[in-house]
């Protein structure tokens, strides 16, 4: 039933980060949140000196640790580790929502 939902929008960035993704999400996650509950997850290494969960414009945006591998093999080994620890983030999150959108 609309209005009853909990969306959550995932793009590679969102606010304070400018562009076209970040506008569109923005946008999107205004107009859904007149009728439902909505959270923005993202990339926290768009924005490393926010906090990893907050309140903008009445929306809650959630910023988890993605880890890419590095180039050079020593710091690549701990890649699995930081991987499997952004993976059960984004899975404890979503068990708090019913729907999720990648934008």
């Amino acid at each position: 039933m609309l209005g009853d939902m909990r969306i959550a929008l995932i793009p590679s960035a969102y606010w304070p980060s400018i562009g076209g993704v970040e506008e569109l999400t923005k946008q999107f996650a205004a107009e859904l949140s007149t009728n439902d509950q909505v959270e923005v997850w993202t990339s926290k290494s768009s924005a490393p000196d926010r906090p990893t969960m907050e309140d903008y414009q009445g929306i809650r945006i959630r910023r988890f640790d993605f880890w890419l591998p590095p180039s050079r093999i020593g710091p690549a080994l701990g890649f699995p580790t930081r991987a499997l620890s952004a993976i059960r983030g984004l899975k404890a999150a979503a068990q708090s929502s019913s729907r999720i959108c990648f934008t």
